[in-house]
């Protein structure tokens, strides 16, 4: 998906390589990868996103107050061309204990977005 400069759009969360952005309507609210060139590609959506990222993971609910709701995105295996399907996984039940099965421990800040 390309955005347009005739098209409404705004951004509501965004690390380096990922962004929540609402495209024509703010009910159009998706997670997207970054492209080069200023192209973007869907990950997840639409929908309203508790979201958070580190250095390996952007991390992801469109439920969070139920159990299970959490996805997160592998950074190091996405690519322009990987389907959602390969790099996203969930839903997971126990997020800290995920990141800390892959070493990682540092805090993750959630932000709510759309």
């Amino acid at each position: 998906m390309t955005l347009l400069s005739g098209c409404d759009y705004g951004v509501l969360w965004e690390d380096e390589t990922y962004t929540v952005a609402w495209i024509d309507l703010r009910e159009n609210t998706f997670l997207y990868r970054k492209l080069d060139g200023g192209n973007l590609i869907g990950r997840a959506g639409p929908g309203r996103f508790h979201i958070g990222s580190n250095a390996s993971f952007v991390v992801y609910s469109m439920a969070p107050d139920e159990p299970c709701s959490y996805f997160a995105i592998d950074k190091a295996a996405d690519h322009d061309g990987a389907d959602p399907h390969e790099v996203i996984e969930g839903p997971i039940c126990d997020i800290r204990g995920f990141l800390a099965d892959r070493g990682i421990t540092g805090p993750l800040t959630f932000t709510d977005a759309g």
